[in-house]
C-alpha cells in the first residue's frame, strides 16, 4: 500500500473511532472532550502549566 493510500486509510479508521467513541460517551452519559488540534500539549509542563517557546520546543 502507498503512502498516499495508508494515510486515507488511517484517516477513516480514526474518524470511525472518534463516531464509536462519541455514541460510547453519550450512551454512558460521560462527557466527552475533544482537544483543539493546535493546543500545545506536548510542550505543556505538567506541574507547572508553563508552555516551552523557540529553543526549547520539542519537534519532530
Amino acid at each position: 500500500m502507498s503512502h498516499v493510500a495508508s494515510k486515507g486509510v488511517h484517516r477513516a479508521l480514526f474518524g470511525r473511532f472518534r463516531s464509536y467513541l462519541e455514541y460510547k460517551c453519550k450512551s454512558t452519559g460521560v462527557k466527552l472532550v475533544i482537544a483543539n488540534r493546535f493546543y500545545p500539549s506536548t510542550q505543556r509542563c505538567a506541574a507547572c502549566g508553563n508552555i516551552k517557546k523557540d529553543d526549547e520546543k520539542i519537534t519532530l
